[in-house]
């Protein structure tokens, strides 16, 4: 056995008197043999496999494992041997009289050879090939587009995972990380040859880094801790092995999650569109005009989709007519209208939905933001801290859960609208006070958010390289959630399934056959289908597998910290031979005495999407085909 090895490197005078409480509360060795040797030498790090000695992590001259940035702080630096790799202590002080920012962690070099391959952390963790011949410009934030702050990559011998802790809640900043190709001059140069680099950007100033909302900056007399830890493994394809400090740190802060995941697929239902807007509908309505006839056809129809057990109904106030949608206000003009608060009704309005026992939610637009009116002439970033956002934001929801709702759409409630270390204490706030309600936010959930809210990703958008030249190249769908899997089993994670892109990039819009694979393909990788389109299909195959029974490795797999499970969809488990056919939503709008669905008025139009049917054609309508709304698709 190797002995754990600990090194104090001091890296500024300055800090020097901060080398003993460097050392202490170091992260602890881990069990295990060694499979690495690991050196420091000179201020870098050189890490090759037990076996046979192959670099892995080779020193460069000028790359250094900390660069600092203009005014910016040294820390002081703390070397922990593991049996897999290693952890790196960042420890930073600032005895000045001003805020100071912090600079750049880097894992230098990593020498995998010319092709690698690595889990897109942005999307669901699919493998992305790297070259370095071709590198990509490799910088991404967290929060933001990434789910965690890591960043894998392996070759067919060896993986390596290399992941940041640092309590976000508390410090209040973003990080970027960054990939760079090291192919010519000295820091190509050495055993291993040329390589990667993998560099935590921790402020803006940072040389090659991308600009942060919200950089690191340490005030004066303040103290802060960065883990950085690097592991190896030889088994390449559960190379999620390697983020398991990771996990470690992130389920101690944060726990496991929070809320039960139901199964089942999700149907969207759009009641008002900017298209829609005329002077005798100002507020957009589908044709069923809830303001003059009350929501009991809405309501009806929603019964008759036979496949379906929960509900998420966008817009139910209406739209804004300006480029502000959807409304922050998305229960509360219901008490501005009679015919509105029939939504209440028992025998009319959501509450019969509840009754039938299908599952009902609301999205709540710009959930992220505020609008002090309709129709505002801007938006501002939701304030939790801010008594009128918070005094209107409880009245919307209020009504909400008065009307039957069980679940809560968060419109744009990512970091950019609402920081995450305001997010998550206004989100628990919430939950507190609704306990009975699930919220899923939108745009994607990160890790953290991922623990009290049910997640949401886009079906279907454009290849990172903006080209699409075939069907397939637009799935953004391709593998199951690996990190979700992994730090959040159990965890509920929504997939918008919408075909736009087929017709408006292909020519011809998807099939029923098409649609069918797609929802079905989504519920085998984990995801809920959230499904606009009107087509028949098999309800016992959108069940969203337990993914992380199959994606995570056994000896490291935990059972679901919730309970799965299905909700009351109709069909499920029954002789469809043997049930009584109800009409199709078509039938119902034209027996009800209603017109067909007009046409869009608008360049935003619907794609519309046509194909066989039971008993003839299904065609999409204006309400539920994935319409433009507000100028800007449901999955903003």
């Amino acid at each position: 056995m190797i002995k754990r090895r600990t090194r104090n490197l001091s890296v500024t005078t300055a800090l020097a008197i901060f080398a003993g409480a460097a050392q202490a509360d170091l992260p602890a060795r881990e069990p295990g043999e060694p499979t690495v040797t690991v050196t420091y030498q000179n201020g870098q790090i050189t890490m090759r496999d037990i076996l046979d000695q192959t670099p892995l992590v080779m020193p460069r001259p000028n790359m250094p494992m900390y660069a600092p940035v203009p005014n910016g702080l040294m820390p002081t630096i703390s070397f922990v041997e593991q049996p897999t790799g290693y952890d790196m202590v960042f420890d930073f002080r600032n005895n000045f009289t001003d805020p100071r920012p912090l600079g750049v962690i880097s894992i230098n070099t990593v020498t995998l050879g010319p092709v690698v391959n690595a889990p897109d952390f942005r999307f669901s963790g699919q493998d992305r090939e790297i070259t370095l011949d071709n590198p990509p410009a490799w910088t991404h934030n967290y929060p933001g587009l990434l789910y965690s702050p890591a960043f894998v990559m392996h070759n067919d011998r060896h993986a390596i995972g290399v992941s940041l802790h640092y309590p976000i809640l508390e410090y209040k900043h973003d990080i970027s990380i960054a990939l760079r190709a090291r192919t010519s001059g000295p820091p190509s140069q050495g055993e291993g040859g040329p390589g990667f680099q993998v560099r935590f950007n921790l402020s803006s100033a940072t040389d090659g880094g991308a600009g942060l909302l919200y950089p690191a900056l340490l005030q004066p007399g303040e103290s802060r801790r960065y883990i950085v830890s690097v592991r190896m493994t030889r088994t390449t394809h559960e190379w999620i092995r390697t983020l398991v400090p990771y996990r470690t740190y992130f389920q101690n802060l944060y726990g496991r999650v929070q809320y039960p995941r139901q199964r089942d697929a999700v149907r969207v239902h759009v009641v008002a569109a900017t298209h829609n807007i005329s002077s005798e509908n100002p507020f957009g309505f589908d044709f069923r005009r809830p303001d003059r006839n009350g929501f009991s056809r809405m309501v009806t129809d929603l019964l008759n989709l036979q496949n379906f057990g929960r509900f998420m109904i966008w817009s139910p106030t209406g739209v804004y007519n300006n480029e502000h949608n959807y409304p922050f206000q998305f229960t509360s003009r219901w008490t501005e209208d009679p015919n509105l608060m029939t939504i209440f009704d028992t025998r009319n309005g959501l509450p019969r939905l509840s009754s039938e026992g299908r599952n009902v939610g609301l999205w709540w637009g710009n959930a992220g933001k505020f609008a002090a009116t309709w129709n505002p002439t801007h938006l501002e970033g939701f304030n939790p801290r801010n008594s009128l956002h918070v005094e209107r934001a409880f009245h919307e929801v209020d009504l909400a859960v008065g009307s039957g709702a069980r679940v809560i759409g968060l419109d744009t409630f990512g970091h950019r609208s609402i920081p995450t270390w305001d997010a998550y204490p206004w989100l628990q706030r919430m939950r507190a006070r609704y306990p009975d309600v699930k919220f899923v936010m939108e745009p994607k959930a990160i890790d953290i958010m991922h623990t009290i809210a049910a997640g949401y990703f886009r079906g279907y958008e454009l290849p990172a390289s903006g080209v699409a030249t075939s069907r397939s190249d637009v799935h953004a769908l391709d593998s199951p959630h690996y990190l979700a899997d992994f730090l959040v089993p159990g965890h509920e994670t929504w997939a918008n399934m919408r075909w736009e892109m087929y017709t408006s990039l292909f020519g011809s819009p998807a099939t029923v056959e098409e649609m069918q694979r797609d929802v079905y393909e989504a519920a085998e990788l984990g995801y809920i289908p959230l499904i606009s389109n009107i087509f028949e299909f098999d309800p016992n195959r959108t069940i969203a597998a337990e993914s992380w029974l199959f994606t995570v490795p056994e000896d490291l797999r935990q059972e679901a910290a919730n309970s799965g499970f299905v909700g009351n969809v109709p069909r499920l488990g029954r002789d469809r031979a043997s049930q009584p056919q109800r009409p199709r939503i078509q039938d119902v709008i034209r027996s009800s005495g209603g017109s067909s669905p007009p046409a869009a008025q608008a360049p935003t139009a619907p794609k519309v999407v046509v194909g066989p049917g039971p008993g003839g054609r299904i065609v999409g309508t204006p309400t539920t085909s994935g319409q433009t709304v507000g100028g800007t698709t449901i999955d903003r």
